[in-house]
């Protein structure tokens, strides 16, 4: 219907003209429904976008189209991350990204995203201690989680293709606006949420925190 690109890059476009009938019912249509949306890349849904606002002529999202998108996101890849050190030659520390290919009752079979050997994540102990009473009590788990989101923090020494910043709650300390700006690869799969007031005339601002003894 929308002679969408099948392989898509940077240069894709929709071959559907704005001149066609295709191009005269989508103007004519309240609704559009999109399924399976979870296995779209995001380049597709800006292609998907472009034409819409060609199309409608409208500078709005989706050319002013109301659009309901459907899909079971359980069927993408797990991202956990890991949160023990386990193996410092293997690269399995706290804070270490992992795609979970396998699970089994005792055993995690994974990959590190950006390598291809195979590693193996098994149970552990965990103490903590419960109430007030301080009893302490033992569980064997898996040390992970899933990872929908970083601290700035368990970030640092990562090196990712496209990076969310939620900057709406300042930094706190010396060099974590750096190590926040420096995990993306390209600056231009950078996104940056800020509070309406710190945009002042179109420019976004935040604050940075420099110890200036500790750069001396």
């Amino acid at each position: 219907m929308f002679k969408l690109p099948v392989d898509v890059d940077e240069s894709s476009i929709s071959k559907l003209s704005t001149n066609s009938e295709r191009a005269d019912l989508i103007r004519q249509c309240d609704l559009i429904i999109w399924d399976e949306i979870s296995t779209v890349s995001k380049r597709l849904l800006e292609i998907f976008n472009n034409l819409l606002q060609d199309i409608c002529r409208s500078s709005k999202i989706f050319g002013g189209k109301a659009i309901i998108f459907a899909g079971d996101f359980r069927q993408i890849q797990t991202v956990c991350i890991v949160i023990r050190n386990l193996s410092f030659d293997h690269g399995l520390v706290n804070g270490t990204k992992l795609i979970i290919k396998k699970i089994s009752k005792f055993i995690l079979e994974a990959i590190v995203p950006g390598r291809t050997d195979t590693v193996f994540i098994p149970r552990i102990m965990f103490k903590f201690t419960v109430g007030s009473l301080g009893l302490e009590m033992i569980r064997r788990q898996f040390p992970i989680k899933l990872a929908y989101a970083l601290t700035i923090n368990k970030s640092q020494g990562q090196t990712l293709d496209c990076v969310g910043i939620d900057l709406r709650s300042d930094v706190f300390s010396h060099g974590q606006l750096y190590v926040a700006l420096g995990r993306i690869r390209n600056s231009e799969n950078l996104r940056i949420l800020l509070p309406s007031e710190r945009i002042i005339s179109g420019i976004p601002f935040t604050k940075n925190i420099v110890i200036k003894d500790l750069i001396k």
